[in-house]
């Protein structure tokens, strides 16, 4: 195996300590020739890092560390449970550079209960300050079975107001351009040239192999997805067994249909003519409904391109959700 990208994440790998994090990249080049590979990236939380485990990263060739921020905030820090601090924050990309590891973005929660536009400015200000080279955005969900659902279930939360978490987005996406960083995709945004190229593979629709509980692969018009946990998960390799879960193979006109979805992600979305190669008829794709969407102004007029307006970058969902 030869691929150009790897990501080690999805979980916190960084919570390993040293001498196994170096034992877990052993065991990765055993398997996997890294001579092509331009991207390689680790999550990591800023409360995990220590010299000690970014050396190892360092040594071990990593080249971007994504660092799941949140906030700088105390209270929203507070909100979300997180162990870490601003001055953690700081420390963490201060050691990550002293490490000479060249890349690094950072994650940033919005429509957070009770966040409001002056904390969200003072987390970009000091986001931007750190100079990363990646910034990720998300509007915060509630994951069932966590602390913040059950605090929202018992009211002793306030979910964000749709139209006050869609002004959050807004003066993200505002400040981020003002900064200098490209919007190209729903959630991120990059320096010239810094672009995540590994989350390019999903959202192009390529060929991708995902290892460890719950991962996910695409291969050959093939989706695989491993058990979900990680006793079963390593049950199944000591009996010898493939540990794949879930197993599905994609029709002609459900690739297409998928391809659209992960494509519109990105604020170029696709040319027509890259889905008639796979579909000469573009069979699976709605063009009564795209017709609509342009109407509603909410996909570009152009009749070579699914791409989103502005206002359908807002109603990503729901424009995806009308195609499929």
């Amino acid at each position: 195996m030869r691929p150009k990208t790897v990501f080690v994440g999805g979980g916190t790998p960084t919570a390993l300590a040293p001498e196994d994090l170096a034992r877990f990249f052993e065991i990765i080049d055993a398997h996997v020739d890294r001579s092509r590979v331009v991207e390689f990236s680790v999550e990591a939380n800023p409360e995990d890092l220590d010299s000690a485990k970014i050396a190892c990263l360092a040594a071990a060739g990593v080249n971007r560390v994504n660092l799941g921020v949140q906030s700088f905030q105390p209270d929203v820090l507070e909100t979300l449970g997180r162990a870490h601090d601003a001055d953690r924050v700081r420390d963490s990309v201060r050691r990550i550079r002293a490490a000479k590891i060249p890349r690094i973005g950072l994650d940033l929660i919005f429509g957070v209960p009770g966040q409001s536009r002056a904390g969200l400015d003072a987390d970009i200000d000091a986001l931007l300050a750190l100079a990363p080279d990646h910034i990720s955005t998300y509007g915060l969900t509630y994951e069932p079975g966590t602390a913040l659902t059950r605090a929202r279930d018992r009211g002793d939360v306030v979910i964000q107001d749709e139209d006050d978490e869609l002004a959050l987005y807004r003066r993200l996406r505002e400040r981020l351009a003002a900064a200098g960083f490209e919007h190209y995709e729903v959630s991120n945004f990059a320096r010239p040239g810094a672009r995540c190229r590994h989350n390019l593979t999903y959202w192009r629709d390529r060929s991708h192999l995902g290892v460890g509980p719950s991962a996910v692969s695409f291969m050959d018009g093939e989706r695989r997805k491993n058990l979900p946990g990680l006793a079963a998960w390593c049950a199944a390799l000591e009996r010898g067994e493939d540990p794949v879960g879930e197993t599905e193979r994609l029709t002609p006109a459900h690739a297409l249909r998928e391809r659209v979805m992960v494509a519109l992600r990105l604020r170029h979305g696709i040319r027509l003519d890259q889905l008639r190669r796979a579909s000469p008829d573009l069979d699976g794709l709605d063009l009564e409904t795209v017709g609509r969407l342009r109407e509603q102004h909410l996909l570009t007029d152009d009749p070579n391109r699914l791409e989103l307006t502005e206002r359908g970058l807002e109603l990503s969902d729901y424009v995806t959700a009308e195609l499929l």
